[in-house]
């Protein structure tokens, strides 16, 4: 009853154990304020990220300081930063300005970035192995979260508010994506939670995008894997509740090393034709599929070559 569904080697506890008959998921636990409903104009789109690096004070995802202070103002609603024990802290708005009050110096009165950040850290790891601080190069989810909402911060952004997931460096290191499995389906419902708390004008749910841009090498090509089913499951109990709900995923990362084959320009015989060979097991009841993936040339003119 107690045994988890996944045991994460790099955190201090096992992932999401629970009792008998409960569902076996990471400990999430929000912080004082995380769940108050906030209003935004009308047009609003709440973006999510899932990844690892995320640069929430970047002036990026800032909007200007608010009254007499050099302090910006984080478009983040809410992070969920891993705690290095498969546990997840939810901060809401009020707990990320605390934080953004740290890049402060006093003694220059400027903003400095990167205090905030070694601030996160030593309330996210407690020294835990498994929390990658923000302070840390190759900040991937920085790059990916500018691509989905970034924005000048003169440009005033307030119609894209922000949600940002920290996942733990044991599940990015992982290309199967079996640790990450025990994580993001969680994590996605928890977006789902806190999003429909930030409404529009008319008080209904903002649309939500979320963005997971993570590549797995292993497991089955065909949507069957736990990932992909957690994502699936999430937007169509979303749909049916009446929200509108997107997911973004990478068309690129690792995907051209998950094909099965791959025809080079010496392939082709000289009347223009080559052939592949689909061999499936007897035994696999699966569905199997092909799917072929042309050079980026209109269709008319490859095949007139």
């Amino acid at each position: 009853g107690t045994t988890p569904l996944v045991t994460d080697v790099y955190a201090d506890a096992p992932i999401g154990a629970a009792g008998d008959g409960a569902e076996r998921r990471p400990l999430i636990e929000r912080k004082s304020g995380a769940d108050t409903p906030q209003s935004y104009p009308e047009g609003s789109v709440v973006m999510a990220v899932i990844d690892s690096g995320i640069a929430f004070a970047n002036g990026r995802f800032c909007t200007p300081p608010d009254g007499n202070t050099v302090i910006p103002v984080s478009r983040f609603s809410h992070l969920m930063l891993p705690t290095g024990t498969g546990a997840f802290s939810v901060l809401g708005r009020s707990n990320i300005a605390e934080l953004m009050q740290a890049g402060l110096n006093p003694a220059t009165g400027q903003f400095h970035e990167i205090n905030v950040y070694n601030k996160t850290a030593r309330r996210q790891s407690d020294g835990r192995r498994n929390v990658r601080p923000l302070s840390l190069p190759a900040p991937h989810g920085t790059q990916v979260a500018d691509l989905l909402a970034g924005a000048d911060m003169a440009d005033e952004v307030t119609t894209r508010p922000m949600i940002g997931v920290a996942l733990p460096s044991s599940a990015i290191i992982d290309t199967s994506g079996s640790i990450a499995a025990a994580y993001i389906p969680a994590l996605v419902d928890e977006i789902l939670a806190l999003s429909a708390t930030m409404t529009g004008p008319d008080g209904k749910p903002l649309p939500l995008i979320i963005n997971i841009s993570l590549g797995f090498t292993a497991g089955p090509c065909d949507g069957t894997h736990p990932v992909e089913r957690a994502m699936f499951d999430a937007v169509q109990s979303a749909l049916a509740a009446g929200r509108e709900v997107h997911i973004t995923l990478p068309a690129g990362n690792h995907a051209q090393s998950r094909l099965h084959a791959e025809l080079g320009a010496d392939d082709w015989d000289k009347d223009g034709l080559a052939s592949l060979t689909l061999r499936v097991p007897s035994d696999d009841a699966t569905p199997n599929f092909t799917e072929i993936w042309l050079p980026e040339r209109p269709l008319q003119d490859f095949f007139e070559d």
